[in-house]
């Protein structure tokens, strides 16, 4: 943890010490929360880079790949209604 000293006008001090009671908490407590949630830690995807296709031209062939597979997504679609 890192401490990080702040000064607070007298009114800002109070209204976070009275939220912080309401919620049972201490006000520094609070305050860390107040700021945590004012700069949120970016998203990770835990996924990505998991894997390996085996193909290093995925990023150049986006168009080409999307378009393969909503053909087969069609042809699929028409299978289904002739069945």
């Amino acid at each position: 943890m890192t401490r990080i000293t702040i000064e607070l006008p007298d009114d800002v001090a109070a209204r976070v010490a009275e939220a912080a009671a309401e919620a049972g908490v201490a006000p520094e407590e609070l305050a860390g929360q107040v700021i945590a949630s004012s700069f949120p830690s970016p998203r990770r995807l835990g996924f990505i880079g998991m894997g390996r296709s085996g193909r290093g031209d995925l990023s150049e062939r986006v168009k080409e790949l999307r378009r393969e597979v909503a053909e087969e997504k069609l042809a699929d679609e028409r299978r289904s209604a002739e069945g």
